[in-house]
């Protein structure tokens, strides 16, 4: 049993070495039978030629094409070359795009639903109609300011030409665009149709009935004969049915609860141990993802950052999409954290009230609260007033002759060090800080932001009796504004990767300190001496 078990992880491993993935996708998700889609095959990174006789079992195949693309980004030629293939299923249900061998290697499978081809939208009494309309929404309810999913496809049998839209205006609504326009082909009662699909964003902002008024497109039916120079082309002006929605008042007491069909909430973080060191950065992402509705409508996160430490929100990145005809919002926060005094911190959690518009019940998602314990050298948690101590009872014991032996012992140690201390202080400070500042000076002229990083902190050592662990600590240290944003920059810089072009500027402010503290001696040592 086991040597068979060995034996098949070894063939798949063989496989997974021989057979290379080549990306595939599709063009549409919402499909019906009798439509057409498009399966893209990346085959840029491979000489093969793909084997797609395997759809037939369930897909007509009704042609292929090539398309090359090539692009120069940051100095490099990037070349892409695609094979597309349309196809149309042939039957309803879950349909599987199996694995396709492109030489050596094989695509990656999809899985797409297909739909019953609906009823004939053909007005009746026009069965033979070489153009017309058919619109529809995702839902014929909704909240003010929730948007719907309007979808206008043009169907038509014949050439067209100068295509154009009246107005389409809804007095208390607003109206946009919703991607590209789609086309593809598809069949009703046996007829082939071409289809011009155009979603549109339509968000009510007013609680009671909205009505869409119908939309009206107008142009020209070309001949089909390329022969016949004779034959003028036909004007058509055509119209949709009009629809309705149903808006209703936002539920709820908080009027900019964030209203969704459904909502999923990732947190990660960068580092997962329990213990971190000074300085070390902690990147935090949170990703919101909410069905029915796009990204504006999720409301921005207020997250707390713990005492002692310094908190770098990045950029948050935004989308909306249309899936399976569900509208898609997309937000993600991302955070990096530095922590600056040793000692616990904790990353309180943080509640997301939200409204199930399907279930129409309030729901809460929770984000977890986070504790980190900060270390000096990574092994041993330092002193610190964040940390609290339960104070040890004294423990009586009895006399030992040899306590004042050891307390001799004890003094002498404690005398050895202030004098080795004083003796650091006032005989090799002046030239530790002076060989400090010649470091700072070689980093702002070879403009290395991380040996710049190294030379402040030691800089700013040699200055104090004070521990400095980070840039962020010589803060502390002075009210000069105008450092405090230069080292701000400096640390996005350093954990960011943000550019950094204050080199000039930081070296101003350190001669700047360092004449003011010069100047503080003169003067000291002029009332102690006078004249």
């Amino acid at each position: 049993m086991i040597k068979h078990f060995i034996r098949g992880i070894i063939l798949f491993l063989l496989v997974n070495i021989v057979f290379a993935i080549v990306p595939a996708s599709i063009d549409r998700n919402n499909i019906q039978v009798g439509q057409t889609f498009t399966l893209n095959i990346d085959v840029s990174n491979t000489n093969g030629t793909p084997e797609i006789d395997t759809l037939r079992n369930n897909f007509d195949i009704l042609g292929t094409s090539n398309s090359s693309q090539m692009s120069i980004i940051n100095g490099h030629m990037n070349s892409q070359k695609s094979i597309m293939v349309t196809l149309s299923p042939k039957n309803p249900g879950k349909q599987q795009i199996p694995a396709i061998k492109v030489g050596n290697d094989v695509t990656n499978p999809i899985t797409i639903d297909v739909s019953k081809t609906p009823q004939s939208i053909i007005p009746k009494g026009d069965t033979k109609s070489q153009v017309f309309i058919d619109v529809s929404l995702d839902s014929s309810s909704t909240y003010v300011n929730v948007p719907v999913v309007y979808s206008l496809k043009l169907y038509f049998t014949v050439p067209l030409n100068n295509l154009s839209m009246a107005n389409f205006d809804i007095p208390d609504a607003q109206i946009k665009p919703l991607g590209k326009n789609t086309q593809y082909q598809s069949k009703y009662h046996g007829k082939a149709y071409e289809v011009i699909e155009q979603k549109l964003l339509i968000t009510p902002n007013k609680i009671g009935t909205t009505a869409i008024p119908p939309a009206r497109i107008s142009g020209l039916i070309m001949d089909r004969n390329p022969n016949n120079f004779f034959t003028a082309p036909s004007n058509f002006n055509i119209q949709s049915k009009p629809l309705t929605i149903n808006v209703l008042s936002v539920p709820g007491k908080n009027p900019q609860a964030l209203l969704a069909k459904k909502l999923n909430v990732t947190d990660s973080w960068s580092v997962n141990l329990e213990s971190i060191t000074i300085g070390q950065p902690v990147t935090r992402t949170i990703t919101i993802v909410a069905t029915g509705v796009p990204y504006n409508l999720i409301p921005e996160l207020k997250l707390d950052t713990p005492k002692g430490v310094n908190s770098y929100p990045d950029k948050t990145l935004t989308d909306t999409s249309v899936v399976d005809d569900n509208l898609i919002g997309q937000k993600t926060f991302k955070t990096v954290y530095i922590p600056t005094s040793t000692g616990i911190i904790k990353f309180p959690e943080t509640k997301i009230k939200w409204w199930d518009i399907n279930k129409k019940v309030e729901k809460t998602e929770v984000l977890e609260s986070k504790t980190y314990t900060v270390l000096t050298d990574g092994k041993k948690p330092a002193a610190s007033s964040n940390v609290a101590t339960t104070p040890k009872k004294p423990v009586k014991t009895a006399f030992k002759w040899w306590k004042y032996l050891v307390i001799a012992i004890v003094l002498c140690m404690i005398a050895l060090t202030i004098a080795v201390i004083i003796k650091r202080r006032f005989g090799l400070n002046r030239r530790t800080t002076q060989q400090d500042y010649n470091l700072l000076k070689k980093a702002i002229h070879d403009k290395d932001i991380k040996a710049l990083n190294h030379a402040l902190v030691a800089l700013a050592s040699s200055y104090t009796n004070k521990k400095i662990y980070t840039i962020s600590d010589i803060k502390e240290l002075t009210n000069n504004q105008t450092l405090h944003e230069i080292i701000d920059k400096l640390n996005l810089a350093l954990y960011k990767g943000y550019p950094f072009d204050e080199f000039d500027s930081l070296l101003e402010q350190i001669n700047i300190l360092s004449r003011g503290k010069k100047a503080k001696k003169a003067e000291l040592l002029k009332n102690l001496y006078p004249e």
